[in-house]
């Protein structure tokens, strides 16, 4: 094949074309949106779930969902399940080791300029006896 040769616009029979509409683009997108905020704690079940409606909403009248949004819902799910273990993790090590706790208070007074019991208590929380 003559790379310098001017485009004619045929592809030839072994070109694979896909369809592309502004759903499968913003299933997409939506799915890179969640999986880059997986350690955010819960943000990819929103961008997840929006990238799974985009990508069911892509197929249209057609039968089936063309390979991107497959990909797409794909990468969501895997991007929700990272997401939740992630944030049942960090909830687990926070409860349960004093340390990670210590850790934690230590964070959370530096930036709010208040300790988590104040803070609950302001929110009107209680932990332990009432």
């Amino acid at each position: 094949m003559d790379t310098n040769a001017p485009f004619n616009g045929n592809l030839g029979p072994e070109a694979r074309v896909i369809k592309l509409n502004l759903f499968t683009i913003a299933a997409l997108i939506c799915t890179m949106l969640a999986f880059l905020m997986v350690l955010t704690g819960l943000m990819p079940i929103f961008f997840g779930s929006f990238a799974i409606i985009f990508a069911v909403l892509s197929k249209g009248k057609e039968m089936k969902m063309n390979r991107l949004a497959r990909s797409a819902v794909s990468g969501s799910i895997i991007s929700i399940l990272l997401g939740i273990v992630l944030t049942v993790a960090a909830v687990y090590t926070i409860i349960s080791d004093p340390k990670a706790r210590e850790i934690y208070d230590q964070t959370f007074e530096q930036n709010t300029g208040m300790t988590i019991e104040e803070y609950l208590h302001k929110t009107g929380i209680t932990l332990g006896e009432p």
